[in-house]
């Protein structure tokens, strides 16, 4: 069964909600995956000397770790700054866009590999910096509590 959240997502409301091993899973997944497409267009696009190789093949390996030090920290840090500066929210977008075409990837792995992904279906792409994946019971306690005022589509 689909487990859907019928209302927003709230970090402080939904906290208790969060299955965190499922979360980093899935969004170390996202960045290891981006990395490698980032890897294949710098072998495609340059041709890499001998010094650049060592980087394209360990990219994979370093944008989960840059995206949980760097472009995590500063995207979030960017999407509350948002709220009380203009555009700022852009470099929160531009973290977002570092792990986005890791998510194709993602869609392809679940398709093949249900169970490496813990998402039942993840979106082909998602503009989001973080994916929360939640515990099923809880989201389907949301979902019961809320369907009075969901919008059936």
């Amino acid at each position: 069964m689909e487990h859907i959240l019928t209302r927003p997502f709230s970090i402080t409301r939904d906290f208790k909600s969060i299955a965190w091993g499922a979360t980093l899973w899935h969004n170390l997944l996202r960045s290891f995956c981006a990395g490698l497409v980032f890897s294949i267009l710098g072998f495609f696009l340059g041709a890499p000397k001998s010094e650049g190789i060592g980087i394209l093949v360990a990219l994979p390996f370093l944008l989960p770790i840059g995206y949980l030090l760097v472009y995590m920290p500063i995207g979030l840090f960017c999407a509350f700054l948002s709220r009380f500066i203009p555009f700022i929210g852009l470099i929160s977008f531009a973290c977002a866009l570092c792990v986005l075409p890791g998510d194709p990837i993602v869609w392809f792995i679940s398709l093949i590999f249900p169970s490496a992904v813990p998402l039942e279906k993840p979106g082909f792409l998602n503009f989001a910096l973080i994916m929360w994946v939640l515990k099923p019971e809880d989201a389907m306690e949301i979902t019961i509590t809320n369907t009075s005022r969901a919008k059936v589509l």
